[in-house]
């Protein structure tokens, strides 16, 4: 069990919200931490759980987003913008999306590199505004690893719910075998922005 304070104090730790404090390599927590729920008599837990935080600090770009930043009045720039982008910059290193299933390699700056970007507004329900965000990380666990510090490469947050669906590459790739779906698939889904998301 975990109290509220506690939380609070993890939720601190994992946002930067100390002024005082260093950047942590890693940000989230995978299978440390799990929900249960209570359904009559019975408690059910999940076999896995990944406990991740965010700030939310809507404001002009001009302001530093850094991991962990949900920020509905950034600028919004699509994966495959963005990869223009990148290219432009390091036209002789792969963008670090699409590195999925090679050999572990970190060249980004983990302290300043990776962060959400927003993508683009979508409209849920009449009246209702959506806003889809992916996560610039790399991938740096071997195949056989979770790579669980990726997060959710991509997800829909909506103002007053919170995140309301996303996408998790590190568990599918992991579990691809049993999955009817290709490497090309995986690249896919991420150039197009795909997410899980309830009706």
């Amino acid at each position: 069990m975990i109290n509220f304070k506690d939380l609070e104090e993890l939720h601190k730790k994992n946002t930067l919200s100390y002024f005082n404090t260093t950047v942590k390599q890693t940000t989230k927590y995978f299978n440390d931490y799990k929900l249960i729920i209570k359904k009559g008599d019975t408690y059910y837990a999940p076999k896995h759980c990944l406990l991740q935080f965010y700030a939310v600090r809507n404001r002009p770009q001009a302001f530093t987003n850094v991991l962990g930043t949900i920020n509905t009045q950034d600028s919004a720039y699509s994966v495959l913008q963005f990869e223009k982008i990148f290219k432009g910059a390091y036209p002789s290193l792969q963008f670090p999306l699409y590195r999925i299933g090679e050999d572990p390699l970190s060249f980004l700056d983990w302290s300043r590199d990776r962060r959400e970007y927003l993508s683009k507004k979508i409209t849920l329900v009449p009246h209702a505004t959506g806003y889809q965000f992916w996560t610039y990380v790399d991938w740096t666990q071997h195949e056989y690893n979770y790579d669980f510090e990726r997060g959710i490469d991509r997800f829909v947050y909506a103002p007053e719910k919170g995140i309301i669906g996303g996408s998790f590459d590190f568990y599918f790739y992991y579990h691809r075998k049993k999955l009817p779906i290709k490497y090309t698939d995986f690249l896919n889904n991420i150039k197009e922005e795909k997410v899980m998301i309830a009706e």
